[in-house]
């Protein structure tokens, strides 16, 4: 393909519920006090691997440098400084690493990235299944996951080894959300590393290698998923756990490969919405019908308004700056939108989160808006009906309509999961339909 895709179309959106769900739990704070000093400094991983593992470069394993080189180009990124090493076994309990047998994964150190490969794994796997892994892992960096991993690792560590935390009635919640949204982007990453192998057969069987030691030629895919489809889970029996099991990222990896999404990518036609997956979601993962319904905790105040103003601004200027520029009518419009008692903070906000934006590299500032994306879609109906109808008044807030801008509504409301909402007011007012090949 020549077109760069953007990782946040993939990721599974309840993710983002979930790590909301997490950073406004008002025991946060109480729960990371009980974690012990050591979790507080950064880890200096390339010292550690430098005198614990085995450096792999082009010259050794040149597959392996091509599908990370492969992973970073599909998305339009250039790759951050990085390293691949390989290792026997890679155990520090004291920083929540403990990995023995055949397993990959990715550590961040001040900007730099170090994929890292267990025991024999690499013996072991095709040129697709490594393929497919190494997206997996660099799927975690696209995604932001590795920084929220890091910033949550005193909460996993507490969670995992404090007496009595899961028992507390009072930190249930919070011990549950962190599985849940673990689990979560555990899915989010097996869809980027599909991207890159663009083979089911082939992630299946990596998958199982990787974390099932199923060392063999040949699998069933349907008989693999076939065990997740028969096989209910329990909430608290299964929740506690940071990764699914693996038949059932087998079936949610089948369904992503069956889906508009995937299809259109691989030049096929057909597919079922990739929005529809969130109602197969519940049998993947043990979500309850609370999680269902995607209720966040209930606001703290003004600062979850601004927030939300803050998300609204964001896609009204996504559209405004399609002709990559800013003009005074799309600036008056959207101001038009913001309640006149808070303009003036939510402008103040908006302003300093521009001037973050531009010491960013431009792999940070996706995974930031890709949230924004996320956050989107998980919104009701109502909300994306009034989100569709104002992006259209930016649009014709110049007295000019632009073809392009009409686009990118379109491509916005696909990517929020709108396209009803956006068909019926394209029609009402353009009489077009947007989505017709």
């Amino acid at each position: 393909m020549t077109t760069a895709l953007r990782v946040d179309d993939i990721r599974v959106p309840e993710e983002v519920v979930f790590l909301k769900k997490i950073k406004l739990d008002p025991n946060l704070k109480k729960l990371l006090e009980k974690a012990p000093e050591i979790l507080q400094p950064q880890v200096r991983w390339l010292n550690v691997l430098n005198k614990e593992a085995v450096r792999i470069t082009k010259q050794t394993r040149p597959d392996v440098i091509d599908a990370i080189e492969q992973s970073f180009r599909l998305f339009g990124m250039d790759p951050p400084p990085y390293e691949v090493f390989g290792i026997k076994n890679f155990v520090h309990e004291e920083w929540g690493v403990s990995m023995e047998d055949e397993n990959a994964c990715i550590l961040g150190d001040n900007g730099s990235l170090f994929v890292l490969f267990v025991h024999n794994i690499l013996k072991t796997l095709t040129d697709s299944e490594i393929k497919w892994i190494v997206g997996h892992e660099i799927g975690h960096h696209l995604m932001g996951h590795i920084e929220t991993k890091n910033e949550l690792a005193a909460l996993q560590w507490v969670i995992e080894n404090a007496e009595g935390i899961h028992e507390a009635q009072q930190f249930h919640s919070l011990a549950r959300s962190y599985y849940l949204w673990s689990q979560l982007q555990e899915l989010s990453a097996d869809r980027v590393g599909l991207m890159i192998s663009q083979d089911l057969e082939s992630a299946i069987s990596g998958l199982t290698k990787i974390v099932g030691g199923f060392i063999s030629e040949k699998i069933s895919i349907r008989d693999f998923i076939s065990q997740a489809e028969s096989t209910p889970l329990e909430d608290e029996e299964d929740c506690f756990q940071t990764h699914p099991y693996p038949p059932h990222r087998g079936w949610a990896l089948s369904l992503f490969y069956e889906s508009d999404y995937f299809r259109r990518f691989s030049g096929q036609r057909g597919g079922k919405p990739l929005s529809e997956f969130s109602q197969s979601l519940p049998r993947i993962i043990p979500l309850n019908e609370k999680d269902i319904s995607k209720d966040l905790p209930a606001p703290s105040g003004q600062e979850d308004t601004i927030e939300d103003l803050l998300l609204e601004v964001s896609l009204y200027g996504a559209i405004a700056v399609t002709d990559a520029r800013l003009t005074p009518a799309e600036n008056a419009t959207i101001l038009k939108f913001i309640p006149l008692k808070m303009q003036k903070e939510v402008v103040q906000k908006w302003n300093e989160r521009m001037k973050e934006l531009e010491s960013k590299s431009g792999s940070i500032v996706d995974v930031m808006f890709g949230e924004l994306l996320a956050r989107a879609f998980v919104k009701d109906h109502r909300w994306k009906k009034k989100i569709i109808k104002n992006m259209i008044k930016v649009v014709k807030s110049d007295r000019r309509i632009r073809d392009e801008e009409l686009i990118a509504v379109a491509d916005y409301a696909a990517r929020i999961d709108a396209r009803k909402e956006c068909r019926m007011q394209f029609l009402k007012e353009f009489g077009i339909d947007p989505y017709l090949e």
